[in-house]
């Protein structure tokens, strides 16, 4: 879980800037009840939620042309293991009523994380009810209100943005699930692939309009040492020596992104009792929450060193530091032990120590000098197929042993 992240932009990629479009970015809770009803995922009518590990979000994107801003599309993730097709006509139904044509379903998309702990019961599908029992109301309704609440808060904040996309292989944050059974594919189908599984990442980052130097055909940095400056809006990008190129344009251009990568959201296995947004939604609460310590420290420093310019008679700007990698890497190393000290029930291990328990989008949007709403990042689903997070694979349950080692001693599953 921690590679997820800390090789956010690993692999070289380029970014191609086109500000010639409308953004609107809107966060909302999607929770719903986090005890007495089944988590959606692993389909066990036994793993029946009991807690929280973290919050459940909608992060909702829309994208408009400047010339034309009623040419649009929306695009939702969600902290759920999918949509349904009644909570997409229910949103579309809220959304009509709101703005009528604008937005439907020829260019809104719904989607989830694929997290298997949030709350069951929301599809209209028996298949799917079964272990949830039948349909849970709260389930539902939690779902479609703050998803139509995200798309609303996203609609209010459209303005004019700089669009950027990555795109590159990311190493060491996913693996088959089934790699024997991936062996018995044909050896020429399997000699077309690098891998067993998809490995690329991309990476879609929207900015405030720049104010200083252009970022068009920056090269990002093979490895992470420049990570999170590059993915929260930094014109600075890192060389493949670690050097720096460009300049940064204000301390607080960055307003999100929407990552894609292929892994499921099974860091949390099928004894987990607690409702959470598993591996993406933790990377997206660790993101946004240091973009919001970051702004925060950021301004402060240009609050105190305009005073001192001020004072020296100067107006002269400096742009503001980057953020060291061994910062980043000191919150990511601890990632793993938050994960797994949810599934043991130790509160103290919890994401929610980092990631508070209250409304992210309220705690953002307070004010208090000023700061934004904040930096929305969405870790979006992608060819998931038999992708797992469980980069060190299967053990079995009763002796502790690596499964492909000895497949045969696994007398109570892996």
């Amino acid at each position: 879980m921690t590679h997820f992240v800390l090789l956010l932009l690993a692999g070289s990629a380029m970014l191609c800037v086109n500000a010639e479009y409308l953004v609107g970015i809107g966060k909302a809770d999607i929770t719903g009840p986090v005890a007495d009803v089944n988590l959606m995922g692993y389909a066990m009518p036994l793993q029946i939620s009991r807690g929280i590990h973290t919050r459940l979000y909608a992060r909702a994107f829309i994208v408009a042309g400047s010339k034309d801003n009623r040419r649009r599309f929306v695009y939702v993730v969600s902290d759920a293991c999918m949509e349904s097709q009644l909570v997409t006509l229910r949103v579309l139904a809220r959304l009509q009523v709101e703005y009528g044509g604008l937005y439907n379903a020829d260019n809104v998309v719904l989607s989830g994380t694929h997290t298997h702990a949030s709350p069951a019961g929301f599809l209209q599908y028996v298949l799917y009810s079964i272990t949830s029992l039948g349909f849970v109301q709260q389930s539902f309704d939690a779902l479609v209100d703050g998803i139509s609440e995200a798309v609303r808060f996203a609609h209010e904040d459209l303005a004019p943005a700089d669009v950027s996309w990555a795109s590159g292989e990311l190493q060491g944050a996913n693996i088959n699930r089934s790699p024997t059974a991936y062996l018995a594919n044909p050896a020429d189908e399997r000699a077309k692939y690098a891998w067993d599984v998809d490995k690329d990442m991309d990476i879609l980052r929207i900015k405030h309009p720049a104010t200083t130097a252009a970022a068009t055909g920056v090269r990002l940095a093979t490895g992470p040492a420049n990570m999170l400056g590059a993915v929260a809006g930094d014109n600075a990008a890192g060389t493949q020596d670690g050097s720096l190129v460009g300049q940064k344009t204000t301390e607080d251009d960055g307003r999100g992104l929407i990552s894609w990568f292929p892994v499921h959201c099974t860091s949390m296995n099928n004894t987990n009792p607690f409702v959470s947004g598993d591996n993406k939604g933790a990377a997206a609460g660790i993101l946004e929450k240091e973009w919001q310590i970051r702004a925060t420290v950021d301004q402060k420093r240009s609050h105190t060193k305009h005073e001192a310019d001020m004072g020296a008679g100067s107006t002269r700007h400096q742009p503001g530091d980057i953020v060291q990698w061994s910062r980043c890497r000191q919150w990511l190393s601890q990632l793993s032990a938050w994960l797994i000290g949810g599934l043991k029930g130790n509160p103290a291990s919890r994401l929610e120590d980092r990631l508070s328990l209250h409304d992210q989008t309220s705690a953002d949007a307070t004010s208090g000098a000023g700061v934004r709403q904040g930096f929305t990042a969405a870790f979006a689903q992608s060819s998931v197929g038999d992708t797992s997070p469980n980069v060190l694979g299967a053990y079995c349950l009763d002796t502790g042993v690596c499964w492909l080692a000895a497949p045969d001693t696994c007398k109570l599953g892996t």
